[in-house]
Order: C-alpha cells, then structure tokens, then sequence
C-alpha cells in the first residue's frame, strides 16, 4: 500500500478513576504504554506516531521510544471528555492523513500482524471505520421501563446465540477525513474480530 498517510495516536493522560498512573504501571517488566507505542513503530503501515498525554512520566517514556508528543490541555483531561475530541485535538495538521489509528495502552497484549491485518482490512474493503472487538455472545439483560427484561428471544446455549461484538479499546482506525471531536466513527464501519 505505497504512500498512504496513516497515523498512530495513542491517548495516555495522567488521571484515571480505575487504576491511577495505569499508562505507566509495569506490565512484564515494561511500562503499559510501552506495548502500544512497540505495536505502532513496528507497524509496516503506520507512518507517524503521537501520544497525547498530560503526565510527564508519558512524555519522558514516548521521547525515550522515538515518538512525537502532543501535550494534552487540561480542557481535554476530564473523565466525561470524549476520546473524538481528544484524538482530532492530537492529529497533526501540517500534513494531510490518509487514516487515524487510535490505539489505547489498555491493549498490552495486541500483536502487530493483527493490527496491520485490520489497517488493510480498512483499506481493501474501502471503509471509514474499522473497531477491534471480540465475539461474545451471552445471554444478557437490559432495562426497559424500570423492569429488568432479557436481551433474548428464547434461551439457547452459547454457541447457537447470534454473533455479539464488544469493542476491546485496542483499536479504532478511521478515515481521516471522517474524524471531528465529535465522531471517529463513518457511514461504512466493520469490526475487526481479535
């Protein structure tokens, strides 16, 4: 795939409700962003890498590692901030892209033949949006008018209930020229199964 402008950001900010400084706990000896800064740079398809970040501790590690740093404004740091916003803030605007991979740190285990088999996946199907996910179908529950209702029809075993894809976070690779703050998601989106 020659000349295609395609960019890694890798959101990493500072707070985190869950598990405070996650971006930098020690994972196998490494830190936890390490595995997807490792992922982009290794990526035979990805051009250019940022990390935006607002700690830094982050901002030392992606130096360290060769990669550009977007320093985060504090606007954009929020727990009920989008990451839409977030990943358009990052993108570099000097140049033009041809596609905008998010890739979170949460995703240590993600190999890159899976993440360069989705990118062409993005590319050879033509589409704007590709979501890694994995297949998990359970018999779930929902909410209806206060009551507790099942998302089911009829009560099967697992491996005759119909396909259901829960995004995992490690990857988002969109079209660039659909990314807005408000949206990384297009008309034509598939999901990578991982």
């Amino acid at each position: 795939i020659p000349n295609l402008k395609i960019i890694a950001i890798i959101p990493a900010r500072a707070g985190s409700r869950g598990i405070p400084n996650k971006n930098i706990r020690i994972i196998n000896g490494r830190t936890l962003i390490y595995y997807s800064i490792m992922n982009a740079l290794n990526s035979e398809l990805i051009t250019d890498v940022v990390v935006s970040t607002d700690s830094p501790d982050v901002r030392i590690i992606a130096t360290q590692m060769g990669v550009k740093v977007h320093w985060r404004d504090e606007s954009l740091c929020g727990d009920a901030v989008t990451l839409d916003a977030v990943i358009a803030d990052a993108v570099p605007k000097d140049k033009t892209w041809d596609y905008i991979v998010t890739m979170q740190p949460t995703s240590p285990t993600l190999k890159v033949g899976t993440l360069n088999a989705a990118i062409r996946y993005a590319i050879d199907n033509d589409l704007d949006t590709v979501i890694s996910a994995i297949n998990a179908p359970h018999l779930s529950w929902g909410l209806k008018h206060g009551k507790k209702v099942p998302n089911y029809k009829e009560r099967l075993n697992r491996q005759y209930l119909p396909p259901c894809y829960l995004e995992t976070g490690a990857f988002v690779i969109s079209r660039a020229s659909i990314v807005t703050p408000e949206t990384r998601i297009g008309e034509k989106v598939d999901v990578f199964e991982i």
